[in-house]
């Protein structure tokens, strides 16, 4: 979302792990203003930056009447994978809330 929101006084008080999954590719919000800016801000936050944009993140897309009704939210990057981005970023999430939620 939109980064500058937030005074960077309340991100920085934040002590709590963090992770953001950024689109290298954004069409609808830029990384600098968004979740690149918090992670950068975010005392030890983590960012992935992904060959993904903005809607690659959103459920796969039918054949034909799929894209039809849904336009750009069925358009991807050249060379970007659906399927592959939502598979990595299910390993990341899981990776990552079993380190920081699995301790005793």
């Amino acid at each position: 979302g939109p980064g500058r929101g937030f005074s960077v006084e309340s991100l920085r008080a934040i002590n709590v792990p963090f992770k953001f999954d950024t689109a290298k590719t954004d069409q609808t919000l830029l990384p600098s203003d968004g979740s690149s800016l918090l992670a950068r801000t975010i005392p030890g936050a983590l960012e992935t930056i992904r060959n993904a944009g903005h809607f690659t993140y959103v459920p796969l897309c039918r054949p034909v009447v799929g894209k039809l009704l849904a336009g750009q939210l069925c358009d991807d990057p050249t060379g970007v994978s659906r399927e592959h981005v939502h598979a990595e970023v299910s390993a990341d999430v899981t990776r990552f809330f079993n380190q920081h939620l699995n301790q005793n």
